[in-house]
C-alpha cells in the first residue's frame, strides 16, 4: 500500500520557497494554505509526541465514557478547537461566494495537511467541514470547484476509512495520526491492532517534521483557537442559528450535484 496523497514528500526547500506571510496583522487568506498547514503540523507534533502510551490504552478500554484530564486531552482539545474554527470561518460570511471561498481554502489545508501525513488537522478540518452547519450549505457547495471537491472527496476518504489502522500501518514518519483511530476503534482489536498501537504511535512521536515554526502564524492560530475555550453548547447554538440565517431550512432534505457529485444534504442540525 503507497501512502496516501501526492505531498507526502514535502521537502525544507519547498516550504522556504514559499512567500512569507505578511508582518501586518494577518487574516486567515493572508496566509497560503500550505503554510498554514506546515505551522499546524508543528503544533499537532507538540501535542501528539507527549501523549503516553497508557492513557491511550486506558481510553480503549473505557470507551467513550467521561475521562479525567490525561495526556490525550490537549490532543483533543486542540482537534475540537480546529473544528469549530473552520465552521465558524465558513458560517461568518454573508455571501454564498465568500463562503464557498472559506471551503476551498480549508480543502487547500486539509489536502496540504493529508500530503505531509498530518491526519489529525486533516480529520479535524473534515469534521468542520462536514458538519452539519456547514455540510448542509447547499446554495454554497455548488460555488466549490471541482477540483476542490475532488480534493474534498480524497481527504474523507482518508479521513473516515473503514479500516483506519490498515492506513496508519504504511505509513513512514513523520507523521501525526489521528488520535480518535486509536481511542476511539474497535476494544477487541486483535493482536496486529495491538502491536500498532504500542509500537506505530512511539515510532511516529519519536520524529518530528524538519520546519520552521513561523511566529506570526503560529500566533494568529493560538487566537484564532482560543475563541473556542467556552462551552460547546453555546457554540452550537450560534453556527445552529449562523447555518440557518444564510440559508434557511427548506421542507425537505435535498440531494445535490456538486461538479458532478451527488451529495445527500441532511438538513437535521443536531450533532453529537
Amino acid at each position: 500500500m503507497t501512502e496516501p496523497g501526492n505531498l507526502s514528500n514535502v521537502s525544507e526547500s519547498v516550504a522556504q520557497a514559499i512567500p512569507q506571510a505578511s508582518k501586518r496583522k494577518l487574516n486567515l487568506l493572508d496566509i497560503y494554505p500550505l503554510q498554514l498547514a506546515l505551522q499546524l503540523n508543528l503544533l499537532e507534533y507538540n501535542f501528539a509526541k507527549d501523549v503516553l502510551i497508557t492513557d491511550i490504552e486506558a481510553r480503549r478500554a473505557n470507551g467513550r465514557e467521561e475521562q479525567q484530564p490525561d495526556s490525550i486531552t490537549p490532543c483533543i482539545r486542540f482537534s475540537k478547537q480546529i473544528t469549530n474554527w473552520v465552521a465558524q470561518c465558513v458560517l461568518e460570511p454573508k455571501y454564498a461566494r465568500r463562503r464557498a471561498a472559506s471551503i476551498e481554502y480549508f480543502i487547500s489545508v486539509a489536502h496540504n495537511a493529508r500530503g505531509m501525513k498530518n491526519f489529525s488537522s486533516m480529520t479535524s478540518i473534515m469534521n468542520g467541514l462536514h458538519s452539519s452547519y456547514v455540510y448542509r450549505l447547499w446554495d454554497t457547495w455548488k460555488l466549490v470547484s471541482k477540483e476542490k471537491i475532488d480534493d474534498f472527496e480524497s481527504c474523507k476518504k482518508t479521513s473516515y476509512h473503514s479500516n483506519p489502522s490498515m492506513t496508519l500501518a504504511c505509513i513512514k514518519p513523520p507523521a501525526v495520526p489521528y488520535i480518535g483511530y486509536f481511542i476511539w476503534s474497535r476494544v477487541d482489536s486483535d493482536a496486529y491492532h495491538d502491536r500498532l498501537i504500542t509500537q506505530g504511535f512511539a515510532r511516529w512521536q519519536s520524529t518530528p517534521y524538519p520546519y520552521e515554526v513561523d511566529e506570526d502564524i503560529r500566533a494568529f492560530i493560538q487566537e484564532e483557537l482560543s475563541q473556542f475555550a467556552g462551552p460547546s453548547a453555546e457554540l452550537h447554538e450560534r453556527f445552529e442559528k449562523l447555518s440557518l440565517d444564510r440559508e434557511p431550512k427548506p421542507e425537505k432534505n435535498k440531494g445535490i450535484t456538486l461538479q458532478g457529485k451527488t451529495l445527500l444534504v441532511d438538513t437535521n442540525l443536531a450533532i453529537d
